[in-house]
Protein backbone atom coordinates (compact mmCIF):
# COMPACT_ATOMS: atom_id res chain seq x y z
CA UNK A 1 0.00 0.00 0.00
CA UNK A 2 1.46 3.42 -1.17
CA UNK A 3 1.98 6.09 1.75
CA UNK A 4 -1.20 8.16 2.31
CA UNK A 5 -0.85 11.58 0.03
CA UNK A 6 -0.88 15.10 1.81
CA UNK A 7 -4.47 16.28 1.75
CA UNK A 8 -5.59 18.85 -0.69
CA UNK A 9 -8.06 20.53 0.83
CA UNK A 10 -10.57 20.35 -1.65
CA UNK A 11 -13.75 17.81 -1.45
CA UNK A 12 -13.04 16.30 -4.76
CA UNK A 13 -9.97 14.69 -6.56
CA UNK A 14 -7.32 12.55 -5.23
CA UNK A 15 -6.43 14.12 -2.53
CA UNK A 16 -9.51 15.28 -1.02
CA UNK A 17 -9.97 16.05 2.19
CA UNK A 18 -9.48 18.73 4.96
CA UNK A 19 -6.33 19.74 6.02
CA UNK A 20 -4.74 18.66 10.12
CA UNK A 21 -2.18 18.48 11.71
CA UNK A 22 -1.51 15.30 13.32
CA UNK A 23 -1.11 15.51 16.67
CA UNK A 24 2.13 14.28 18.43
CA UNK A 25 1.32 11.63 21.08
CA UNK A 26 3.25 10.73 24.32
CA UNK A 27 4.82 7.66 24.27
CA UNK A 28 2.78 4.68 25.70
CA UNK A 29 3.54 2.03 28.71
CA UNK A 30 2.76 -0.93 26.61
CA UNK A 31 5.37 0.44 24.16
CA UNK A 32 8.07 -0.46 27.29
CA UNK A 33 7.00 -4.43 27.43
CA UNK A 34 10.03 -6.52 28.02
CA UNK A 35 11.99 -4.16 28.17
CA UNK A 36 15.06 -4.55 31.06
CA UNK A 37 15.76 -1.50 33.41
CA UNK A 38 18.98 -1.69 36.27
CA UNK A 39 16.79 -1.49 39.16
CA UNK A 40 15.01 -4.77 37.86
CA UNK A 41 18.48 -6.17 36.55
CA UNK A 42 19.84 -5.61 40.23
CA UNK A 43 17.09 -6.59 42.56
CA UNK A 44 16.89 -10.11 39.90
CA UNK A 45 20.73 -10.06 40.30
CA UNK A 46 20.47 -9.85 44.25
CA UNK A 47 17.86 -12.62 44.66
CA UNK A 48 20.00 -14.81 42.63
CA UNK A 49 22.66 -13.86 44.89
CA UNK A 50 20.65 -14.77 48.05
CA UNK A 51 18.55 -17.23 47.34
CA UNK A 52 20.53 -19.31 44.89
CA UNK A 53 20.03 -21.82 42.24
CA UNK A 54 16.79 -24.17 42.26
CA UNK A 55 17.37 -28.07 41.88
CA UNK A 56 16.31 -28.03 38.53
CA UNK A 57 19.20 -25.84 37.88
CA UNK A 58 21.59 -27.41 39.64
CA UNK A 59 21.12 -30.40 37.59
CA UNK A 60 21.00 -28.77 34.35
CA UNK A 61 24.42 -27.62 35.38
CA UNK A 62 25.46 -30.68 36.18
CA UNK A 63 24.50 -32.35 33.03
CA UNK A 64 26.55 -29.61 31.23
CA UNK A 65 29.30 -30.66 33.21
CA UNK A 66 29.80 -33.58 31.76
CA UNK A 67 28.58 -32.40 28.11
CA UNK A 68 25.33 -33.43 27.76
CA UNK A 69 23.73 -30.71 26.45
CA UNK A 70 20.98 -32.35 24.83
CA UNK A 71 19.59 -33.84 28.20
CA UNK A 72 19.84 -30.86 29.78
CA UNK A 73 17.65 -28.83 27.44
CA UNK A 74 15.23 -31.33 27.77
CA UNK A 75 14.76 -30.89 31.11
CA UNK A 76 14.77 -27.99 30.95
CA UNK A 77 11.73 -28.01 28.24
CA UNK A 78 10.29 -30.32 30.43
CA UNK A 79 10.43 -27.78 33.61
CA UNK A 80 9.82 -24.65 31.81
CA UNK A 81 6.93 -26.03 29.14
CA UNK A 82 8.81 -24.17 25.56
CA UNK A 83 11.48 -25.18 23.65
CA UNK A 84 12.55 -20.88 23.17
CA UNK A 85 12.39 -20.74 27.23
CA UNK A 86 14.82 -23.85 27.66
CA UNK A 87 17.23 -22.95 25.50
CA UNK A 88 17.92 -19.49 27.19
CA UNK A 89 17.75 -21.24 29.88
CA UNK A 90 20.65 -23.55 29.20
CA UNK A 91 22.49 -20.62 27.95
CA UNK A 92 21.78 -18.93 31.51
CA UNK A 93 23.15 -21.83 33.41
CA UNK A 94 26.17 -22.54 30.58
CA UNK A 95 27.16 -18.57 31.16
CA UNK A 96 27.43 -19.47 35.40
CA UNK A 97 29.84 -22.25 34.39
CA UNK A 98 31.58 -20.57 32.47
CA UNK A 99 32.27 -18.09 35.30
CA UNK A 100 33.12 -20.89 37.42
CA UNK A 101 35.94 -22.07 35.57
CA UNK A 102 37.27 -18.35 35.39
CA UNK A 103 37.22 -18.96 39.30
CA UNK A 104 38.75 -21.86 39.13
CA UNK A 105 41.57 -20.83 37.13
CA UNK A 106 42.25 -18.03 39.66
CA UNK A 107 42.35 -20.48 42.75
CA UNK A 108 45.75 -22.15 41.05
CA UNK A 109 47.62 -18.95 40.38
CA UNK A 110 48.37 -17.83 44.01
CA UNK A 111 45.34 -14.77 43.85
CA UNK A 112 46.90 -12.01 42.61
CA UNK A 113 45.67 -10.12 39.70
CA UNK A 114 49.43 -9.52 37.72
CA UNK A 115 50.07 -13.23 37.93
CA UNK A 116 46.31 -14.06 36.77
CA UNK A 117 47.08 -11.72 33.93
CA UNK A 118 50.40 -13.13 33.17
CA UNK A 119 48.70 -16.81 32.80
CA UNK A 120 46.04 -16.04 31.30
CA UNK A 121 48.25 -14.15 28.63
CA UNK A 122 50.60 -17.49 28.23
CA UNK A 123 47.58 -19.74 27.84
CA UNK A 124 46.11 -17.93 25.24
CA UNK A 125 48.17 -16.09 22.85
CA UNK A 126 47.33 -18.20 19.95
CA UNK A 127 43.81 -17.42 19.60
CA UNK A 128 43.12 -13.51 19.24
CA UNK A 129 39.29 -13.33 20.54
CA UNK A 130 39.80 -15.17 23.45
CA UNK A 131 42.74 -13.47 24.62
CA UNK A 132 40.87 -10.33 24.73
CA UNK A 133 38.07 -11.83 26.53
CA UNK A 134 40.18 -13.27 28.65
CA UNK A 135 42.40 -10.16 29.45
CA UNK A 136 39.07 -8.30 30.29
CA UNK A 137 38.08 -10.90 32.80
CA UNK A 138 41.60 -10.77 33.89
CA UNK A 139 41.27 -6.76 34.59
CA UNK A 140 37.63 -7.59 36.60
CA UNK A 141 39.39 -9.80 38.71
CA UNK A 142 37.15 -11.30 41.62
CA UNK A 143 38.16 -12.97 45.22
CA UNK A 144 37.04 -16.44 45.15
CA UNK A 145 34.92 -16.05 48.61
CA UNK A 146 33.17 -13.07 46.69
CA UNK A 147 31.84 -15.18 43.83
CA UNK A 148 28.21 -15.63 45.05
CA UNK A 149 27.64 -18.80 43.12
CA UNK A 150 29.73 -20.97 45.06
Amino acid sequence: MAPPQPKSGLFVGINKGHVVTKRELPPRPCHRKGKSTKRVSMVRGLIREVAGFAPYEKRITELLKVGKDKRALKLAKRKLGTHKRAKKKREEMAGVLRKMRFVNVELYCDKTKILLGRLVRTLTKRNREHFKFMELAARDYVPVSDFPYM
